[in-house]
């Protein structure tokens, strides 16, 4: 395993930004930045040798900075919409940035994907951490944070997500690269195969986000128990896909805490498939569907469904719902610590 680094850019407020290559002997890698903790591409040889960039990216630093599709970038404090954005932790109310018409979105104005993380290498690894100060986008407490990443002989990039706070806080962090495993640029991702191994979603309300209730998918559109292509109920007529302009669901994988394998994502093109594991109780499926046609890293246009976000993260049980669960506090002085690993195989030709 090789790790080098080299200059992505420098900004008057930013100073330095980094990017690092983490390359193993297959000559596979990933490219990451201390910006956003972001992954920036994932070069990956496909069935005949060809290696391909599984994951969206734009073309340059400023863009990332200026561009709201979080490509690639690690968000937080919190993953996901927080309606009207108010939180509740303890007896206290805290009104958050209202970024997406009246709700929170990503962590707000200027959440985890904007700011400039510091690094280091350490072994195979690159470590990201930062500390978010006490009102940063009006969450409570100094939370600190570190994500690290590892490009593994195996074909696996592991994500390891820590945090501590002095106070009682919400955190929910989750990486947003949005996948195409017939390469960046390629096409829909409506055709690649998808199984979820989750037997039950959240609902959506009008605005998409998902905070009423959780039901099986057994028998709806929602259902990828069984491998399936992604767009082949993507259009039925159905009030749920209305809510989020297609899919846009936290699926529900259960409270265990181990790490377990979540979803597999295949493309028949490319013969490359993706196994993602991780010991998180939900993840985000979301097709692209505000994706708007701007040129991508390659200088191709990203259309609707130019790549598919599969984000481990929390997802409320039935019960932490009725109760009002809808995001995870952390206590004062806990660990918050996950994992999840994007691994890549060659699949079977059929």
């Amino acid at each position: 395993m090789k790790i080098r680094h080299e200059s992505f850019g420098r900004t008057e407020d930013l100073g330095e930004v980094t990017k690092f290559y983490l390359e193993n002997e297959k000559g596979n890698y990933a490219v990451v930045t201390d910006y956003g903790c972001t992954i920036l591409e994932l070069w990956i040889a496909d069935r005949s040798g060809k290696r391909r960039n599984v994951v969206l990216g734009y073309q340059s630093l400023e863009e990332y900075r200026s561009r709201e599709e979080f490509l690639g970038a690690c968000v937080g404090r919190f993953g996901g919409w927080i309606k009207d954005g108010r939180i509740l932790v303890g007896e206290k109310a805290y009104q958050l940035e209202r970024t997406d018409g009246k709700n929170h979105l990503h962590g707000g104005k200027q959440g985890f994907d904007k700011r400039l993380w510091e690094s280091r290498i350490e072994g195979a690894q690159v470590h990201f951490s930062r500390l978010s100060p006490d009102g940063e986008e009006h969450y409570p407490g100094n939370l600190k944070v570190q994500i690290s990443y590892e490009f593994t002989e195996q074909d696996e990039l592991k994500i390891h997500y820590e945090a501590v706070c002095d106070e009682d806080t919400v955190c929910n962090l989750t990486n947003h690269s949005y996948f195409n495993l017939g390469g960046e640029g390629s096409g829909s991702i409506y055709g690649h195969e998808l199984q979820l191994h989750a037997h039950m979603v959240q609902e959506n309300n009008e605005d998409g986000i998902s905070d009423l209730g959780m039901f099986p998918v057994e028998g709806t559109v929602f259902d990828f128990c069984r491998p399936k292509p992604i767009g082949r109920d993507a259009h039925e007529e159905e009030i749920q896909l209305h809510y989020g302009c297609g899919y846009d669901h936290n699926y529900y994988l259960g409270s265990s805490g181990k790490l377990r394998e979540a979803a597999v994502l295949s493309c028949r093109e490319s013969g490359l498939k993706m196994r993602v594991w991780t010991d998180q109780s939900g993840i985000q499926l979301y097709a692209g569907n505000y994706l708007s046609g701007y040129r991508g890293r390659s200088g191709a246009l990203y259309e609707k469904h130019a790549g598919v976000c599969l984000e481990a993260q929390y997802c409320p049980s039935q019960e932490q719902i009725r109760e009002g669960r809808l995001y995870p506090l952390l206590k004062a002085g806990e660990k918050y610590e996950y994992t999840t690993i994007y691994q890549f195989q060659i699949g079977q030709e059929e």
